[in-house]
């Protein structure tokens, strides 16, 4: 599949860079991997740093920090954080002294049932001091193929009302693990952002 096939460039373009990189030239951009629990986060973060078709994720029952490398000035040092949202508050705090740079958001596309939950929690996520600068990236997970039930893009926008979120610069994205797509886009646009550093 196309991202299959994507995640193989992007692993083979990583050992490049590691091969090319000076000792101590790198940027840790800090990442917060937050979402209900069964929404796919750490599967997503496995698309980048597991071997492709070798990976067996579990579900997350603390959390726990990887690095993602990028390229050879630039790597994400991303908390993949439990999907249970009375503890986020304290890694939101933790992560970095002035917070995360980045949040990637996770989302069940097929779970209906708590979508509005996860609209509530995006809310307060937003709306939290330790949060004010962060870019946001909501992914839409199990998107597609292999996926019964799965609301679409525009139903997920709307369920989570981001079509009214005008005052904060917020990423929306699909994804399906299973096949590799969707992890590669969302710490794309988040290099994009990052000052001096080209996402290559």
């Amino acid at each position: 599949s196309d991202g299959k096939e994507s995640l193989d460039r992007y692993h083979a373009r990583v050992a490049d860079h590691r091969r090319s990189a000076a000792p101590g030239s790198v940027l840790k951009v800090p990442v917060l991997l937050l979402g209900l629990s069964g929404t796919g986060k750490s599967s997503l973060l496995a698309c980048l740093t597991e071997t492709p078709g070798t990976s067996t994720v579990q579900p997350t029952e603390a959390a726990v920090r990887v690095t993602v490398p990028w390229m050879s000035s630039l790597a994400f040092q991303v908390d993949d954080v439990p999907g249970k949202p009375e503890l986020w508050p304290a890694y939101c705090k933790s992560v970095a002294d002035d917070g995360p740079y980045a949040v990637i958001y996770a989302v069940d596309s097929t779970d209906a049932e708590h979508l509005q939950e996860s609209c509530d929690l995006l809310s307060e996520l937003l709306s939290s001091l330790e949060m004010r600068g962060a870019i946001f990236v909501v992914v839409a997970n199990k998107q597609g193929y292999m996926e019964s039930g799965s609301l679409d893009a525009e139903q997920i926008i709307s369920r989570l009302n981001l079509d009214h979120r005008y005052q904060r610069n917020i990423a929306f994205l699909t994804a399906n693990t299973r096949l590799g797509a969707g992890a590669l886009e969302a710490f794309s646009y988040i290099a994009a952002t990052v000052p001096g550093v080209l996402s290559t």
